[in-house]
């Protein structure tokens, strides 16, 4: 999650932004959380998606960002927040799939 809001907010790739952002994709690669893992397969980055390459800061920037911050700009910020603290597998893939939350 770090990492993406470190590559969302374009944050200088300095110092600890460096080491947040390149832990960040490298855990991508594998996400814990459902509405993450959700996400990654909407934005198609999950592993059966993306022909094993690493996921890059623009995949996060251009892809996976742009779905959450427009949930944010439409005023819908807490579909959002329930997509990452929602437990409920159905409901994470729902939301993630939710054309408001899309880019």
């Amino acid at each position: 999650m770090v990492a993406i809001a470190t590559i969302a907010d374009s944050s200088r790739w300095w110092e600890e932004n460096r080491v947040f952002a390149k832990l960040g994709l490298d855990g991508l690669r594998r996400p814990v959380n459902g509405g993450l893992k959700a996400l990654m397969q909407v934005a198609q980055l999950d592993g059966n998606a993306r022909a094993a390459r690493s996921i890059r800061a623009t995949d996060i920037a251009f892809r996976v960002a742009p779905r959450i911050n427009a949930a944010g700009r439409m005023d819908i910020a807490k579909d959002a927040v329930e997509l990452f603290t929602t437990r409920d597998d159905e409901r994470s893939r729902e939301l993630a799939n939710n054309s408001r939350i899309e880019q």
